[in-house]
């Protein structure tokens, strides 16, 4: 019975210490391919270069795929994580775009 309650006090202190998500701009900023075989595929076959939605987390630079990854595995309720989620579902369907739904 104690095993229990002292899992219930460690859950209960995490809640209280907040849920890890760091605050960011989720929205980021979009970067494309540097990488000379990309470039010349474009130019070869047309189409976009491949680019990828960075975040900066406490002056680091990060894919917003792994932000998600490494920040909000299991926080379905974090505001951050509910929007970094819909942005990247919006991204992966036609690659990242400036121009997002109200709200995001």
């Amino acid at each position: 019975m104690k095993k229990g309650l002292g899992l219930t006090f460690v859950g209960l202190t995490l809640a209280a210490c907040g849920d890890g998500v760091p605050k960011v701009d989720i929205h980021g900023k979009i970067v494309t391919s540097n990488d000379p075989k990309a470039i010349e595929f474009v130019k070869q076959w047309g189409g976009h270069l491949p680019a990828t939605r960075m975040i900066d987390v406490n002056g680091k630079q990060m894919p917003l795929d792994e932000f998600l990854r490494t920040y909000c595995m299991g926080k379905i309720t974090n505001e951050t994580c509910v929007r970094g989620t819909k942005i990247s579902s919006i991204d992966s369907l036609s690659g990242p775009r400036e121009d997002l739904p109200p709200g995001l």
